[in-house]
């Protein structure tokens, strides 16, 4: 007992240390991560954000006038303070996600903290979020999941306090709502959500009165916060347009044909292409044709299905396991359920479509959490320490991020309505599929590759042919093995009418084409397919059957990748 004693006196000391400490060491990961891979972490919704910052358009590179409804806009919008082509925009953008990084800790170190009344468990939630590889990376990267993650914890996090309130809670739960409608804007699986957790409320034995009488207030709330991008669009594409557009088009179709994984949206459209369907990404296609295809086929859908189960439960394995024992012990405390029940209707919703296992990652912080209950479930670890107490215990975490994602949203708004307020737009019906990266320069090979790169694409945009082709030489000499810069190369020959060079382009980058290339299989077709293109132009069709046998072969080898 002696022993024991001086270990919790041993922790009350350090308790505040050691959340400095995984802070620091976390954040320290997170920009050595950055620096090693800032040339690949460019995405799409950067490049959003900074034609939104360039044209005051939600819109690619190289279509400034073309509006998509293709990404929400609240991310976007977030970058939008940051965003521009120099790496100095890049790093701004980074610091403000570490920021944002830091906040989740402290949210993670609030959560436990409020349920449990453990700051042991809080710390070690706080541990097994900060030092999870999958944390580090994509706080690190513009990819949409680490910023839904920390809009889904604020947003848990006012609903937390919704429940604890015995006065002022129908202010809280309203806002908590509001929360949740903003979430639809980052990305559209919450969209059912304010309905399953209204529902859980009403039809909760436990719930106070006041709740049944207005729930639909509400649900009122959540969906209103949709109103300006189904405005917005209504405007721009003369539809009503909910959520993302196509948004789900990719993962319903292949969950049809029995695929446990989602493809890329461009191989999805090859397929169905292939079928004599048309074009997938279309406003003659639409989520509910899918899903009724999908019935037809219903077996195929089912072994895809139960090939995903597996694939979902391994994301995060231990984490799984942890949590379903957190959620076990904890069983009677309602925010644990809220919690619980977020998790479990995220993955539901995944788990019924194609799935790839970065889709869980905006609930990584809430696994953190669960997994962390056990240990607060016993008395040993219920120690106090009074300045990290009071750190935890402060409502300013939770009120911090809810007004970052309130300011945001208020953002994303007022882009919104300037975008509708132009007159010179050329909304297109075809929503591009997928999105160009600004290229930014850097300091090594690739970075300058990838720049270069994204130059020439924006020069063919503008059918400048000739800038083009210096501009894809020059990504070629930065990083020789460079695929894209040698499809864009030889397509930019073929507009120039040689198709001798245009074939050659193709045949020497097949020849570097490395094992571990990523998309290898894909990519590969396209060389193939280029080389054919060329050949058949050519008039040497005996070649050109030669190339279009091999590259049906490569073509049923990823079909057999795919459906596995």
């Amino acid at each position: 007992m002696h022993l024991v004693n001086k270990c919790k006196q041993l922790f009350r000391l350090c308790a505040f240390p050691i959340l400095v400490i995984i802070v620091f060491v976390s954040c320290f990961f997170a920009i050595k991560y950055f620096t090693a891979n800032n040339q690949e972490i460019v995405t799409g919704y950067y490049s959003l954000a900074v034609n939104l910052k360039t044209h005051h358009i939600l819109s690619y590179p190289g279509s400034p006038l073309t509006p998509t409804a293709y990404r929400a806009p609240l991310y976007p919008a977030f970058l939008y303070a940051f965003a521009g082509n120099k790496e100095n925009n890049i790093k701004a953008a980074f610091a403000a996600q570490l920021i944002l990084f830091v906040l989740t800790i402290l949210l993670i170190l609030h959560i436990v903290n409020f349920l449990t009344k453990s700051v042991f468990a809080s710390l070690v939630a706080v541990s097994i979020y900060s030092f999870h590889p999958v944390s580090i990376k994509y706080v690190a990267s513009f990819g949409v999941e680490f910023f839904y993650g920390f809009v889904l914890l604020s947003m848990i996090a006012v609903l937390l306090h919704a429940l604890d309130r015995k006065k002022g809670y129908i202010k809280y739960y309203s806002f908590a709502f509001v929360l949740i409608g903003i979430s639809i804007t980052c990305k559209s699986p919450m969209a059912l959500f304010p309905l399953v957790l209204a529902f859980w409320f009403y039809f909760k034995p436990s719930s106070q009165i006041f709740f049944k009488r207005t729930f639909l207030i509400f649900l009122f709330l959540a969906y209103m916060v949709l109103s300006p991008w189904i405005l917005r669009n209504a405007k721009e594409f003369h539809e009503f347009i909910p959520f993302e557009r196509y948004a789900a088009f990719c993962n319903i179709y292949t969950a049809s044909k029995g695929m446990a994984k989602a493809c890329l949206p461009a191989e999805a459209h090859k397929l169905y292409h292939n079928e004599g369907k048309g074009n997938l990404y279309s406003s003659k296609v639409s989520s509910l044709t899918l899903i009724k295809e999908g019935m037809i086929n219903y077996k195929a859908y089912f072994r895809g299905l139960i090939k995903r189960v597996p694939l979902v439960l391994t994301s995060f394995p231990f984490l799984f396991i942890f949590s379903i024992l957190g959620l076990w012990l904890f069983r009677h405390n309602p925010g644990v359920n809220i919690i619980g029940l977020l998790v479990g209707y995220f993955i539901l919703v995944h788990l019924l479509f194609s799935f790839e296992s970065h889709y869980l990652i905006p609930v990584l912080p809430l696994f953190a959490i669960l997994a962390s209950m056990p240990i607060g479930y016993y008395k040993l670890f219920s120690e106090r320490t009074i300045l990290l107490d009071k750190i935890a215990g402060s409502k300013v975490i939770v009120f911090i991020p809810a007004g970052i994602i309130l300011a945001t949203y208020f953002l994303s708004v007022i882009l919104l309505a300037r975008e509708t307020l132009k007159s010179n737009l050329k909304p297109n019906e075809h929503d591009a599929i997928e999105s160009l990266s600004p290229g930014f320069m850097g300091e090594n090979a690739k970075q300058l590759a990838h720049y270069y790169n994204k130059l020439g694409v924006l020069d063919l945009f503008s059918n400048y042919a000739a800038p083009a082709k210096k501009k894809f030489s020059m990504a070629i000499i930065e990083y020789p093995g460079y695929a894209d810069a040698h499809l864009n190369l030889a397509y930019t020959y073929r507009l120039l009418g040689d198709e001798e060079k245009a074939f050659q382009v193709c045949k020497n980058m097949e020849e570097k084409l490395s094992p571990d290339y990523p998309y290898r299989l894909t990519i590969l077709t396209d060389l193939l397919e280029c080389q054919e293109i060329s050949l058949r132009n050519m008039n040497k069709e005996k070649q050109a059957d030669d190339i279009k046998g091999r590259r049906r072969k490569v073509e049923d080898k990823l079909q057999i990748e795919l459906y596995k």
